[in-house]
């Protein structure tokens, strides 16, 4: 009787684990078949862009480097592998699923900071969180790419599209659903309701360059097939596309734009909006803006994460579920990470109030260097322009420039304003694109599920 039960029971559990392989199966309306154990029920994605991170045995404290930081335009250069610790280490305390970088990834194309990179965010990899790396501008052979020694600049290894796909052969070119033969483009099959698109927007040389690199990008036409067929698989699934890119879909600054944009805007922006696009995360711009359009019927909003290397080290958190996708800004603290780890360097230990000063100081400058050309008599005038550009480029980067109509007319009676509009309208129209930035708040963004709007 024993021996019975024993078989039986045994049988039984056989059975019930068939059932349960079985049940894991579901059948969607267009009869494919659907493994639900791969879709876990929320999924959060950390995506930031242009770290343009520098190795540090690519400089020292010579003259040639010192001049380099003069022109970095608000970034950090020189804590930027602290920064990225500090992010890989809260990473491991909050498990996000994914990890994504959309382009700029180096500071000019430098070889052997993309392997610096790799190295850094490696322990995420090891750790079972997926990494996601795309090319920014930057990145594929940049004729920028050097080491900085004393006085000198010495030329450096570039990288190539090859090498890219090598590099970061872990981190999304391995394993992708799909990619592009022609680009650095991938696709990844992301949740029950969405597929992400790693796009890379970029223009580039085959073969090493000696020319600065290309601001503005553009897709092949052999790409733009491919996403398009890539599309229409998604659709079929009845699921939505996610599309991560480097180049904005959007003009998000109507002063500067030129370059950000993607060149062939009007034709992408027709493709996404057919196949129903979800949202689109980009960068370049280093500034953190959401802007949102209407596209042959479909509201298309685009999401430009600020630079990870100005102020405040921010990356947006995106939390994808069965409601919807919902993005909030958020942003590393060194200090809290530089405290932890008993670093002893005042920079590090008040990171973020050094990271803030560096960005208002170079927007100040730039506010001094275009005014000074105007002859300005009155120096408190002077100041009082170059401290308003300093003040608002910054609320701008960082996303906090929502304003009541009553703050901007203050803004606009005080003194700097008025000296830029008897002095400079080119830096008049800027700050005026800044104070009327009212399209969406910045920071913060829900897009519900197309199938929970139904």
């Amino acid at each position: 009787m024993k021996k019975f039960m024993s078989r039986n029971k045994g049988i039984l559990l056989i059975v019930a684990g068939i059932m349960l392989l079985v049940s894991a199966v579901v059948f969607t309306q267009s009869g494919k078949e659907e493994d639900t154990r791969q879709s876990p029920k929320e999924t959060k994605l950390w995506v930031l862009t242009d770290n343009h991170f520098i190795a540090p045995e690519l400089y020292d404290d010579g003259s040639e480097f010192a001049f380099i930081e003069t022109t970095a335009a608000g970034k950090d250069l020189r804590y930027q592998q602290q920064s990225l610790e500090a992010l890989v280490a809260n990473a491991l305390k909050e498990r996000p699923n994914e990890v994504i970088l959309t382009g700029d990834l180096t500071l000019n194309g430098e070889y052997v900071s993309a392997e610096k990179l790799v190295e850094l965010l490696n322990p995420l990899v090891e750790k079972n969180i997926k990494v996601r790396v795309i090319p920014g501008n930057h990145d594929i052979h940049d004729g920028w790419a050097r080491k900085y020694e004393n006085d000198e600049q010495i030329k450096a290894k570039q990288i190539s599209p090859e090498d890219f796909r090598e590099l970061f052969k872990d981190m999304g070119y391995e394993g992708a659903d799909s990619y592009d033969k022609e680009s650095l483009s991938y696709k990844e099959s992301g949740t029950t309701a969405y597929d992400f698109y790693f796009l890379d927007s970029n223009k580039y040389t085959l073969e090493a360059s000696k020319s600065a690199p290309a601001t503005g990008g553009r897709f092949r036409d052999e790409t733009l097939q491919w996403l398009e067929d890539e599309f229409k698989k998604t659709a079929v699934n009845d699921k939505q596309p996610i599309v991560f890119m480097h180049h904005n879909l959007y003009p998000h600054n109507e002063a500067v734009s030129r370059g950000f944009v993607i060149d062939d805007a009007e034709e992408v922006r027709a493709l996404y909006a057919k196949y129903h696009v979800a949202v689109v995360f980009s960068g370049h711009i280093h500034a953190q803006d959401i802007l949102e359009k209407t596209i042959d019927g479909v509201n298309i909003p685009e999401v430009v994460n600020g630079a990870y290397s100005i102020t405040p080290h921010g990356f947006g958190e995106v939390v994808v579920n069965e409601k919807g996708i919902e993005y909030s800004r958020k942003s590393v603290n060194v200090d809290t990470w530089a405290a932890e780890t008993n670093q002893t360097d005042s920079k590090l230990l008040k990171h973020q109030a050094y990271l803030k000063e560096l960005f208002v100081n170079d927007g100040k400058a730039l506010g001094y260097r275009s005014l000074l050309e105007k002859k300005i008599p009155n120096e408190d005038d002077l100041d009082a322009a170059a401290q308003l550009v300093g003040q608002v480029n910054e609320e701008f980067f960082t996303g906090e420039d929502t304003r009541t109509p009553e703050e901007v007319e203050k803004i606009k009676a005080g003194k700097g304003y008025q000296t830029l509009e008897a002095y400079d309208s080119f830096l008049k129209k800027y700050i005026d694109s800044v104070l009327t930035d009212n399209n969406l708040e910045d920071t913060h963004l829900f897009i519900p599920n197309k199938k929970q709007t139904k």
